[in-house]
C-alpha cells in the first residue's frame, strides 16, 4: 500500500511546510493574549518561552536561534489547530 496522493479521498495535505504571513503570527498572538519571552533552559542555553497572559502557563519552550520565534509560534497554532 503507497502513500495517498492529492486525488484520494482521506489525503490531507500536509500545511506545515506552507509558511504563515508575518500577520496572521502577529493577529494570533494579540488574539489569543500569548506573551514572548527570552529565557534559559536547564542548560543555560537561551530558549523563547510563549505563555498566555491569563494564566503565564508555558505553551513551548524552544530553542533560541533564527527562525525560532516563527517556528514557535507556528507550532502553538498547529497543536491549537488540531484541538479544534
Amino acid at each position: 500500500m503507497g502513500e495517498l496522493s492529492h486525488d484520494d479521498e482521506y489525503y490531507v495535505p500536509d500545511l506545515r511546510n506552507v509558511p504563515r504571513p508575518a500577520e496572521v503570527l502577529l493577529a494570533w498572538l494579540e488574539n489569543n493574549r500569548i506573551e514572548i519571552d527570552y529565557t534559559f533552559d536547564m542548560d543555560g542555553d537561551k530558549a523563547i518561552e510563549l505563555t498566555r497572559e491569563d494564566d503565564r502557563a508555558p505553551l513551548v519552550s524552544y530553542p533560541f536561534g533564527k527562525g525560532a520565534l516563527s517556528e514557535a509560534i507556528n507550532f502553538c497554532m498547529d497543536l491549537m489547530e488540531r484541538k479544534g
